[in-house]
């Protein structure tokens, strides 16, 4: 039988061509991809994305969000409350989420804007 490695990196492969065919974007343009654990439990720690670069559409930076997907996102969505972010407010929930993915992928979008002229 395969190992759990082997079936992690068999779901990433599904999860990087099922993106690169719905959205059009060429596998060597998808810079970076976080879906791991995408279940029905999910996790708190950060809301799945990818960073792609967009070389038909004039070689713009791309960072998608999923959406709510898992209980742990209904979870966010439902959190009520506003917080202080970026200068207005925000929904206390997606503030978070926002400020995980900026800590994850945020160098990789940085290197992949310096990379564009």
């Amino acid at each position: 039988p395969p190992t759990r490695e082997q079936l992690e990196l068999s779901v990433e492969e599904a999860d990087r061509a099922g993106i690169c065919t719905h959205t059009g974007i060429r596998t060597e343009d998808l810079l970076r991809l976080d879906t791991a654990s995408l279940d029905v439990a999910g996790s708190c720690d950060c809301l799945r994305h990818f960073l792609a670069v967009d070389s038909a559409g004039g070689g713009a930076v791309v960072l998608a969000l999923r959406g709510t997907a898992s209980l742990s996102d209904v979870v966010h969505d439902a959190v009520a409350y506003s917080e202080p972010f970026c200068g207005g407010e925000a929904h206390a929930g997606m503030a978070r989420m926002a400020r995980a993915v900026w800590a994850a992928a945020g160098g990789d979008v940085r290197r992949a804007l310096g990379a564009r002229p």
